[in-house]
């Protein structure tokens, strides 16, 4: 599956912060700063520990539509990291990756 590698922050001064913490395998909704629409995309962290607000991570994200957009996304991008309406978090592209199963 293809994707990308990214530095995300999981907010603490957002409304509702993801407070229960988030492990590898989450599947939040990406918003990128050029799409009207949001797309589901599968975390996958190095560790096997769980995330909390506050936390800076890197992360291979995992897009089951990216023949959809991928070939508008940049190295560079920021996206925000939502669960629908519910901003969690911010993130920005450091690398496009063809095989985004590896970590």
């Amino acid at each position: 599956m293809q994707g990308i590698r990214a530095t995300i922050h999981f907010d603490c001064d957002v409304e509702h912060p993801k407070t229960t913490g988030v492990t590898d395998g989450y599947q939040p909704h990406h918003k990128f700063e050029w799409a009207d629409f949001l797309t589901s995309g599968i975390h996958h962290y190095k560790d096997q520990r769980r995330h909390y607000a506050g936390e800076t991570v890197d992360a291979v994200i995992e897009f089951p539509f990216w023949s959809h957009f991928g070939d508008q996304v940049s190295v560079g991008d920021h996206f925000e990291i939502r669960e629908a309406s519910r901003l969690v978090g911010h993130g920005v592209v450091n690398e496009i990756m063809f095989d985004a199963t590896v970590m």
